[in-house]
């Protein structure tokens, strides 16, 4: 008799895990968010969304090459079972991020004033810079051993480490804006990413501990070694275009603040602004990356394995799958939000002007998924040069458009339109790339078409819901919560009706493996 069981390192395991994980995690996040607006206001938010950039700029700089490489390297090598490569990939991946935050590091501490008048355009970031370095250390620490971790297939170390990472931020975060009460925006950012080095010390030396058991595993066979050059030919293209995005995205970040002060607003109320969009706004949208992040973390490395064995059906086949599950996960969430995202966020944040732009916002978000899973797709595949060039551009395209920020009557507005031109330039430009290089078909109506109309008739009925609702329920968070549920409903049935059945898409998606 057969008997047929689900193989523990399954895709869907791995992906039901990691999207439950990141689901928590966005949640737990979004709470601290919430709290954070109401310790620090719009402004303190501001001054906090201008360190974080360049945060940003030193990661990619120093640490996003580095992940990826070992990602892509671990899970060839160990579909190799080649296990002391993974590990190699980790040492030579770990030292090149150590010299490059120390080379880093001096120069811009010891011009940190001029860092943060010249550069970040508020010489309140300054107190925060110096702690920013040691955050980045052991995040850098964390996130390669995290990254080996995803390559070899095993999501409990990372989900552990960030769930228990995201709740020590918040509590850090929160004692210490409790005890010390600050009333200087700039002394507040500073507080809170000090309570980000305190999460990221315990991280890093958690997935530690969950590495030691690693260095025990023998190799099946013997390959060479992994070089530096390997890794510096996955890691250099990757961190260059992400280094030139997130300069891009920190200019356009600097520079919303100042143009909107040319449009006419004054320095506080265009701080207030920018806090409102990107620490009240944009978070709420960003909700549905728990599961593009999650779909993306376990079948890029699986497609990684597919390239070392050369099985260029399977790639196809899971690429596939992974650009309709993104459509599928996404689309619903993106539904839901454009009725009810801007009362939520005027809710959540008691801030009248929180949940501003959000039917164009959300377009431009849908559009960055595609964007992201395709990118994902293809430095999964080796194509890193590739996704990097299209990055740039789409952050070349936002940056022309930031610029029009200061023009009177445009405003914000300026933002907003290059946010929807740039993400959805990079998703097509990434997308016809893929489909290129891997002879893909594309299922327009399956991938696409269907997962829209669902999503369409998700979004009109949360509409109706909310407003009948509104006329009966006192509650306006009652009110949002049961409309969600009924367009969540309303959409999986849409689906049904429409021929796509989840529940057996998900079958799929489950390799299966039979003993006798």
């Amino acid at each position: 008799m057969n008997i047929t069981k689900i193989s523990r390192r399954s895709v869907f395991r791995n992906l039901a895990a990691i999207a439950a994980s990141n689901t928590l995690l966005q949640i737990l996040g979004f709470v601290y968010r919430i709290f954070l607006s109401r310790m620090t206001g719009a402004e303190g938010l501001g001054i906090y969304q201008l360190v974080m950039p360049f945060y940003s700029v030193l990661s990619s700089l120093t640490l996003t090459g580095f992940t990826v490489a070992v990602a892509r390297i671990s899970a060839e090598r160990c579909a190799l079972s080649d296990f002391h490569g993974a590990r190699r990939a980790v040492s030579l991946s770990r030292l090149c991020f150590i010299v490059a935050v120390i080379i880093l590091a001096f120069p811009v501490l010891a011009n940190r004033h001029a860092v943060a008048r010249g550069i970040l355009g508020d010489i309140r970031t300054v107190h925060a810079l110096p702690f920013v370095f040691v955050c980045l250390f052991f995040t850098g620490l964390e996130n390669i051993l995290k990254n080996y971790f995803y390559g070899v297939g095993r999501v409990a170390p990372q989900i552990t480490s960030e769930l228990s990472e995201q709740i020590i931020r918040a509590i850090a975060v929160a004692a210490l804006l409790l005890a010390f009460r600050p009333g200087d925006p700039g002394f507040s950012a500073m507080l809170i990413v000090i309570g980000m080095v305190i999460s990221e010390v315990f991280s890093s030396f958690m997935l530690t501990a969950f590495y030691r058991p690693e260095r025990k595993l023998l190799s099946a066979k013997k390959l060479r070694a992994p070089s530096i050059r390997e890794v510096l030919s996955i890691a250099v293209p990757v961190s260059a275009a992400a280094t030139v995005n997130n300069i891009l995205g920190s200019v356009n970040s600097i520079l919303i603040p100042q143009r909107l002060r040319v449009s006419g607003l004054s320095a506080k109320a265009a701080t207030e602004v920018f806090g409102v969009m990107f620490g009240m706004t944009m978070p709420l949208l960003s909700f549905p990356i728990a599961f593009i992040a999650s779909l993306t973390s376990v079948m890029v490395p699986k497609i990684s394995e597919q390239l070392a064995s050369g099985s260029e059906a399977e790639m196809r086949r899971k690429a596939g799958k992974t650009i309709h599950s993104t459509s599928l996960l996404a689309m619903p969430c993106i539904a839901v939000l454009i009725p009810l995202g801007e009362p939520l966020c005027r809710l959540l944040f008691s801030h009248e002007s929180a949940g501003a732009f959000m039917l164009p916002l959300c377009i431009a978000t849908m559009l960055s998924y595609y964007e992201l899973c395709a990118c994902a797709l293809l430095n999964g595949i080796g194509m890193q040069r590739h996704a990097a060039i299209y990055i740039v551009v789409g952050g070349a395209i936002q940056l022309a458009f930031t610029w029009s920020v200061g023009i009177p009557h445009i405003g914000m507005w300026g933002f907003v339109l290059g946010y929807i031109i740039s993400s959805g330039v990079t998703a097509f430009l990434t997308f016809r790339c893929l489909v290129k290089r891997l002879k893909l078909r594309p299922r327009w109506g399956n991938w696409f078409l269907t997962p829209l109309i669902a999503s369409v008739l998700c979004s009109l009925i949360c509409d109706i819901v909310y407003n009948m609702l509104l006329l009966r329920i006192s509650s306006e968070g009652v009110c949002i919560i049961i409309s969600a549920l009924v367009g969540f409903c309303a959409y999986s049935l849409s689906l049904a009706a429409l021929g796509t059945s989840i529940t057996r898409y998900i079958k799929t998606l489950i390799p299966k493996q039979t003993d006798a």
